[in-house]
C-alpha cells in the first residue's frame, strides 16, 4: 500500500512539473526584453540625478547664468577677432 501510495504521489509530482513547462516557456521569452530592460540601469541613473538640478532651482540658476556667461564671452571674443581681421584687411587695401 505504501509504495502504490508513493507512485501516486510521484505521478502528482510529475503531472505538476509537467504542468509548470508552459509558464517556464513563458517565463524564458522575457530573457531578452529583461536583459535590455537592465541594460537601460546605467542611462536612467544619469536622467535621474539631473533631476535632482530641479530640487534646487537656485543651482539651476547659477548653472543657467555660468552658460550664458560663457556663451557670451565666446561670441565676443568671436566678434572682436572678426573687427580686428576686417580692420586689418581694410588697411592693406
Amino acid at each position: 500500500m505504501e509504495k502504490r501510495s508513493r507512485l501516486g504521489l510521484n505521478a502528482i509530482l510529475l503531472a505538476s512539473v509537467a504542468a509548470l513547462r508552459g509558464s517556464m516557456d513563458q517565463l524564458g521569452q522575457l530573457r531578452m526584453p529583461m536583459e535590455r530592460l537592465a541594460s537601460l540601469e546605467e542611462p536612467m541613473t544619469r536622467v535621474a540625478e539631473l533631476g535632482s538640478l530641479f530640487n534646487r532651482p537656485w543651482l539651476l540658476a547659477i548653472a543657467g547664468l555660468v552658460a550664458l556667461t560663457a556663451w557670451g564671452a565666446v561670441t565676443f571674443v568671436a566678434v572682436r577677432l572678426a573687427i580686428v581681421s576686417a580692420a586689418r584687411v581694410a588697411r592693406a587695401s
